[in-house]
């Protein structure tokens, strides 16, 4: 089989594994006017045209970086235009971008846009351009950052992003790039040269140029790459089927935290657990050395609480917790306010907690002794609610103690600790720490005549 002839055939049998029904599909395709997705566009026409009935929408990025660009974009103006293909086309500046990482940034920027374009077109398929000789330098990039198992796969020819219900779609990712130049060649595409890929200002240029480009075609390499990708795809599952089955039922995952049974992710392999750590910890974009640094925490002795990055990572007894920055802030808050509580009547703390001043009378059938219930005299408004602080002190019979060495006897997890609250009357004093303790100083207020309020909380159920 000729090359050209395979690459229409791999195109042909990709769209059809996502075409299911009758309907037509749209297809956004992301075309840069280099030879790859110059050549993908004019194959998606073709099977358009002449077997498969669906629409084309094209995405093109000016990244503002070389005075090509401009020339690139009015070309894919031109074209789209006379071929009637709806188009749309980002154009960046130099201030859009940091300066830290332009390959990266722009990645991100083209990725962006390409799901918001999806989103207005309603559309699920996103196709690109990646080919072998892409997915061989993927595949040592990832080698050389020491990545998951996972990315050591390279790139799929079909690639389902979850959290935004979209497809990528990679027809020629068993391609060589020397069968695209042949492909423009013979059909006389017009495409462009990025000068900018014969650099080696990026470590990527530099694999291609020091090991893709110089042994692609010989020794049978991508046959090589074929058979490490089975291998490594047969790997990967495995690993995928432990991993997905300890997070399902070992994980309690939430918006704002992840806390791990440490009993049972001690006696995973090393490398299902780093796999682990990778999925649950995505969103932080996190190297391998980033998990293996926190994999370490595992194996020290006691309970601790770090803070790694953007997140707040706590061991204790039998569990480890991950906290998320958006929570983090929210227990920054936590911390900082105070509610003054000048009077009788409901006051509702949060979506969850709340506290209630009665006069005496309303006494009924509530008992003292319950960590919920306290008696005191009204006296003493207005009472402050508000977080623990440093050198917090309570009463206690012989004495008093600190309000954290309280928490630790009383094995408070460490992840909730921050979100201990106190009641403070208004000389100053610590008359309980809600849901946990009550000072001794409430045994001054045990008769009717020096007790005339009960305050009435609902914070035990938080520790019990």
């Amino acid at each position: 089989m000729d090359c050209i002839t395979k690459i229409r055939n791999d195109v042909k049998e990709v769209v059809k594994k996502i075409i299911t029904n009758n309907n037509t599909p749209t297809f956004l395709v992301a075309v840069s006017c280099g030879v790859d997705s110059i050549c993908l566009l004019h194959e998606l026409e073709y099977l358009r045209d002449n077997e498969i009935n669906f629409d084309i929408v094209v995405c093109h990025v000016n990244h503002g970086k070389r005075k090509q660009s401009d020339v690139e974009e009015e070309y894919i103006r031109r074209y789209c235009d006379a071929k009637n293909l709806k188009l749309y086309v980002l154009k960046l500046q130099e201030e859009d971008f940091s300066g830290s990482n332009f390959q990266e940034e722009a990645r991100k920027k083209r990725i962006e846009f390409f799901l918001d374009v999806a989103k207005k077109e309603n559309t699920k398929y996103i196709f690109l351009a990646h080919h072998k000789n892409d997915d061989i330098e993927t595949i040592i990039m990832e080698q050389m950052r020491n990545a998951s198992i996972q990315s050591l796969c390279g790139l799929k020819e079909i690639s389902y992003l979850k959290n935004k219900d979209v497809y990528f779609v990679r027809p020629f990712i068993n391609i060589l790039k020397e069968d695209l130049y042949n492909l423009s060649k013979v059909n006389n595409y017009t495409y462009f040269e990025d000068y900018t890929n014969n650099e080696d200002n990026y470590t990527r240029n530099k694999v291609r140029h020091y090991l893709v480009n110089s042994t692609v075609n010989k020794n049978n390499i991508d046959e090589f790459i074929d058979g490490y990708k089975k291998q490594m795809i047969n790997l990967c599952n495995s690993v995928i089927f432990e991993r997905d089955e300890f997070i399902d039922k070992y994980c309690e995952r939430r918006k704002d935290k992840t806390i791990i049974d440490l009993k049972h992710f001690s006696i995973l392999d090393d490398e299902i657990k780093i796999d682990c750590l990778f999925e649950i910890l995505k969103e932080e974009k996190f190297s391998r050395k980033n998990i293996e640094e926190i994999l370490k925490l595992f194996c020290i002795s006691g309970n601790k609480k770090i803070n790694y990055k953007n997140i707040l990572i706590i061991k204790e007894y039998d569990k480890l917790t991950f906290i998320f920055n958006t929570y983090l802030d929210s227990l920054d808050d936590y911390n900082s306010y105070e509610i003054v509580l000048n009077d009788f009547g409901y006051y509702k703390i949060d979506g969850s907690h709340f506290v209630e001043i009665d006069s005496l009378d309303e006494k009924k059938s509530f008992k003292v002794s319950n960590k919920d219930i306290i008696c005191y005299n009204q006296s003493m408004f207005p009472f402050i609610l508000r977080g623990k602080q440093d050198g917090d002190r309570i009463l206690i019979k012989g004495g008093s103690k600190k309000v954290n060495d309280l928490l630790t006897d009383l094995k408070v997890p460490l992840s909730k600790r921050e979100q201990v609250r106190v009641l403070v009357d208004k000389m100053d004093r610590i008359i309980a720490v809600l849901g946990l303790r009550k000072s001794y100083i409430l045994n001054e207020y045990k008769d009717d005549q020096n007790c005339n309020i009960i305050i009435k909380t609902n914070y035990l159920k938080d520790f019990e």
